[in-house]
């Protein structure tokens, strides 16, 4: 999957939704959108260790039981982050 910048994706290993924030050369940038942690990595790593978010199985899905409206809670975090990134902006 091709993935390009303002995507979320989860981290298959931790479980971890970001956004991904920058795209240079092969490096991108992935904020979590919790504001918590930032990871650097090649654009190649992207299929094999994180998962788009439109790509998440339904809450029907025996391994994704308890997770929910994905587009739901994907909608309200991009609300979430992008009030965070305005008020932030704003400080600045």
């Amino acid at each position: 999957m091709k993935f390009k910048e303002g995507d979320l994706v989860k981290s298959v290993l931790s479980g971890k939704i970001y956004k991904i924030e920058n795209t240079r050369d092969s490096i991108v940038t992935l904020d979590s959108l919790d504001g918590s942690s930032q990871v650097l990595t090649e654009e190649n790593n992207l299929n094999l260790f994180y998962e788009g978010l439109k790509n998440l199985k339904t809450p029907s899905d025996s391994k994704n039981r308890g997770l929910g409206n994905v587009h739901e809670l994907t909608h309200d975090l991009s609300k979430k982050l992008d009030l965070a990134q305005g008020l932030t902006s704003k400080d600045a």
